[in-house]
């Protein structure tokens, strides 16, 4: 059975998952196929991954070195935690 986060942790991981998904549909020309093929894995790897099913840095490193902006990452990161310290 996978891991189980804090509700916190996994509300992180979905907003991180939907921000590669909506970059990878409408900035990028890659399918999730795309994404599998380059990774030697399965699109369901690349589906649970965007629907935060699973957290991989393995996957989440695919996206930004190809092309998705890191800062996008750092902003939802600062975000999560400011929010976390109030």
């Amino acid at each position: 059975m996978g891991m189980k986060y804090p509700p916190k942790r996994r509300e992180f991981y979905k907003k991180l998952g939907v921000m590669c998904q909506e970059w990878r549909r409408t900035e990028s020309p890659y399918s999730q196929f795309n994404v599998a093929y380059d990774l030697k894995t399965t699109e369901q790897a690349i589906s649970r991954f965007e629907h935060s099913g699973v957290d991989s840095a393995y996957i989440l490193l695919w996206y930004l070195r190809n092309g998705m902006p890191l800062e996008r990452v750092n902003e939802l990161w600062r975000n999560e935690h400011d929010t976390r310290q109030k």
